[in-house]
């Protein structure tokens, strides 16, 4: 699983091991629940080409922060860092969070969300982790179709909480 900091600050080669650019930002389909797609920061100022659709993916290697793509093209679509801090409210019609991070699996899809309520709701509950099953993108929020009680929690290590 990867998460949407995993994304950032890769270093992007072409085919011929030349390095063209560093990734920025992801591009999602929230009503697929994937990643469609990376954007770039050029080496090259002249260039207009932008990013890279997932599928141009020749190889993908996170521990040395590298990605071989086999071409480059202007994409365009909902950027996560724009999305990012967006409400999620629960089946109750609750504000409980706002959106802080994804969970990525190998084939790009969407698994999870992290949900942040706060600095000191975080610090005392955790972040709360919500699956993709169970979310609904809307226009202005993210709607999930349970109780937030429902979700799975986060603790910071070294923190004890007994659960009720």
């Amino acid at each position: 699983m990867r998460r949407w900091k995993d994304f950032k600050h890769l270093d992007i080669y072409n085919l011929h091991e030349k390095k063209i650019g560093f990734s920025s930002d992801i591009i999602i389909d929230f009503y697929k629940w994937e990643v469609t797609g990376i954007t770039m920061s050029n080496i090259s100022f002249f260039s207009k080409k932008n990013g890279f659709m997932i599928k141009c993916i020749s190889k993908a290697d996170f521990e040395n922060e590298k990605i071989i793509v086999q071409d480059i093209e202007i994409i365009k679509g909902d950027l996560f860092s724009k999305i990012k801090g967006i409400e999620i409210v629960d089946n109750t019609n609750c504000i409980v969070g706002v959106l802080d991070d994804l969970f990525v699996d190998d084939s790009y899809n969407i698994k999870a969300i992290l949900i942040s309520s706060g600095l000191l709701l975080n610090f005392i509950e955790g972040k709360r982790v919500a699956l993709a099953n169970d979310l609904k993108f809307k226009q202005k929020y993210i709607y999930l179709n349970k109780n937030i009680r429902e979700t799975l929690i986060s603790v910071p290590h070294g923190v004890s909480r007994e659960i009720c």
